[in-house]
């Protein structure tokens, strides 16, 4: 009889063991499978990395979206399909200065999926001058250019008297002013235009900027304006961010630099001893193109007259404090434009020229 009951109790004891380990089998393998994110790349200097993220998010193949704050929505800059079992690995470029949100999502149909952090991007140097020292285009911060933050800037070189360098150094100048503003430039090809040479023509199409060189006789206006360059918006709308105040959003910009000052007033490079490099020309004039002014800072590429070496007696063609200030002011960070209806703006004048 008590062999029985023994018998008794440890089947009961096993029967117990079996139902406990069916019951919990299924919260381990949902505890397996809970979505999730991990952050591997978030912080680095622009232009060497991008930001990394991987985990399981819910349902199947989903859109995964990696995404940066604006001010006013998030800005979709990566984004890749999950695996069948939700997993994902998603890379996103992002070579915008400074601290930013960023988030992954699942977009689509599905549970609600996303997680945030911060993303630190820095530039590769340390900035000389005061942050202060910058100007914007127009007589007000309501009457300043820029083009719309969150739209490419598809532009266009004419380096037909430089050739393939001075192709280089426009595509140098354009990805400093993209890292420190946060709008995305796109190089679209080759072009004959001279933008300084009629004030009137449009540009090519799906083309909001061109960078060109043009000598005395092709631009008569650097000689009548002592210039070696001339750059700033052509064409715009009136436009606001959000309820903000509204400003002139550049549609056409046009940048043109004196022919026969490169390679003698100007060295071809970044960097230099004796006079600036291109670089210098290059940054100022585009600045222009972004709805900066002239800067009263002597250490900002925007200064309004001839650049000095920095204190090793080296010229440097990199945007310094002041010039980074005044990107962010038109740039990523003052959130998306909208067209303002029933209202269009024409011509502004181009900046005045650098050197004169």
């Amino acid at each position: 009889m008590r062999t029985r009951r023994i018998h008794a109790s440890l089947l009961a004891t096993v029967l117990a063991a079996s139902v406990l380990t069916v019951a919990t089998a299924p919260a381990d393998a949902a505890g397996k499978h809970k979505p999730k994110a991990r952050w591997d790349v978030t912080q680095y200097v622009s232009g060497t990395d991008r930001l990394e993220v991987h985990g399981r998010a819910p349902g199947k193949r989903r859109t995964i979206q990696v995404q940066v704050k604006a001010k006013n929505r998030w800005v979709t800059i990566g984004h890749k399909r999950s695996q069948r079992n939700g997993t994902f690995r998603v890379t996103a470029g992002l070579d915008w200065y400074g601290s930013h949100k960023v988030r992954v999502r699942a977009a689509g149909r599905g549970p609600r999926f996303v997680k945030g952090t911060t993303a630190v991007i820095s530039p590769a140097y340390a900035p000389v001058g005061k942050p202060a020292d910058y100007d914007l285009l127009g007589t007000s911060k309501s009457s300043s250019w820029r083009f719309n933050p969150c739209q490419t800037v598809r532009y266009k070189v004419n380096a037909d008297d430089t050739g393939q360098a001075g192709l280089d150094a426009a595509r140098a100048a354009m990805a400093q002013l993209s890292a420190a503003s946060g709008i995305e430039v796109k190089y679209t090809g080759a072009t004959h235009m001279i933008p300084a040479a009629n004030d009137k023509k449009r540009l090519p199409k799906r083309t909001q900027l061109v960078i060109a060189w043009g000598t005395h006789a092709e631009v008569p206006a650097f000689a009548a304006r002592g210039a070696d360059g001339l750059g700033g918006p052509r064409r715009g709308f009136y436009a606001r961010s959000g309820r903000g105040p509204v400003v002139n959003m550049t549609t056409e910009a046009g940048v043109t630099l004196l022919t026969e000052s490169y390679g003698t007033s100007y060295t071809p490079g970044f960097e230099s001893t004796g006079v600036p490099g291109i670089g210098h020309l290059l940054l100022h004039e585009i600045g222009h193109a972004f709805g900066l002014d002239h800067s009263a800072g002597t250490d900002e590429m925007m200064f309004g007259g001839a650049w000095t070496p920095e204190a090793d007696g080296v010229f440097r063609s990199r945007l310094a404090a002041g010039d980074l200030t005044g990107l962010t002011k038109v740039g990523l960070g003052q959130g998306c434009l909208r067209k303002v209806r029933g209202s269009f703006r024409t011509t502004q004048p181009q900046a005045p020229a650098p050197l004169g």
